[in-house]
């Protein structure tokens, strides 16, 4: 499977969810680890606003507070 990923066969989306978006240890990982993240595969699932919203929005990275089953469904 990991060669096929690598061969870009398989596309794999990746969903980060956080309690908040307040600076902080794992948000500001989330948001590095975004940073070089495929934009159009990565989402932010948080419970709370905060100012890594807006760096997580400048590189191009979804960020959401709906309920989480929508989310995912509406992503495919």
């Amino acid at each position: 499977m990991r060669q096929r990923m690598l061969q870009g066969e398989i596309n794999m989306r990746v969903l980060h969810q956080v309690n908040s978006l307040n600076i902080g240890g794992v948000e500001t990982y989330v948001q590095r680890l975004c940073k070089y993240a495929n934009e159009d595969e990565t989402l932010v699932y948080s419970h709370q606003d905060g100012p890594v919203r807006a760096w997580l929005e400048t590189v191009g990275i979804a960020v959401y507070f709906d309920n989480i089953e929508d989310v995912i469904e509406q992503r495919g």
